[in-house]
């Protein structure tokens, strides 16, 4: 039994053998050329995106909102590109009480130059608007 195991595992192996022989006939290897490169390319952004959030911790969110829209008019930035993407409020409760409302509003501005990012964050820093993020 051993025996015809041994014969039957040669004819195997010599098969295998055979059939590598045939596919590297079948097809042959074409030459080829192998490339490897890197390119760099400095490109300034023309969409630069600011989130910026009114929340009412020094004053109410409509004035800021104001003067938010106020800014924007000053640096000739059109109201198109001021879009309101969340608004929130809380109940504030103190034990079983409620203490008021807590709204906020995130905002996204969509700029054009890193000149007007600049001057956007110096002016709303003026206006006591501190929340705002690339």
């Amino acid at each position: 039994m051993k025996i015809v195991f041994t014969i039957a595992g040669f004819f195997a192996l010599l098969t295998v053998k055979a059939q590598t022989i045939a596919l590297d006939k079948l097809a042959p290897q074409r030459p080829f050329i192998e490339v490897t490169g890197t390119a760099m390319k400095n490109v300034a952004p023309d969409k630069i995106f600011i989130s910026i959030t009114l929340s009412e911790r020094n004053s109410d969110v409509q004035a800021q909102e104001v003067s938010l829209k106020k800014v924007l008019t000053e640096m000739n930035v059109s109201q198109s590109q001021l879009s309101l993407s969340d608004a929130t409020s809380e109940i504030i409760k103190d034990k079983k009480r409620d203490v008021g409302v807590k709204q906020s509003q995130e905002y996204t501005l969509e700029l054009k130059s890193a000149d007007q990012v600049i001057t956007l964050f110096k002016k709303l820093s003026e206006v006591n608007i501190k929340e705002a993020s690339f």
